[in-house]
């Protein structure tokens, strides 16, 4: 049961992971998603993650 519970956890936790551009971006031909929120994370889900 414990192992049942850590993998529901895990799973729910792991999705929390991938992030969606919000419904107002066109996502037809999206490559990256900047927000601007003081890092250079690709928010799209597409990896695309800029550098310092």
């Amino acid at each position: 049961m414990k192992k049942i519970l850590l993998c529901i956890l895990f799973a729910h936790i792991s999705t929390l992971g991938f992030s969606q551009a919000p419904s107002y971006v066109p996502a037809n031909g999206l490559i990256g998603w900047w927000p601007f929120n003081g890092n250079a994370n690709d928010e799209s889900g597409n990896g695309n993650n800029g550098t310092n």
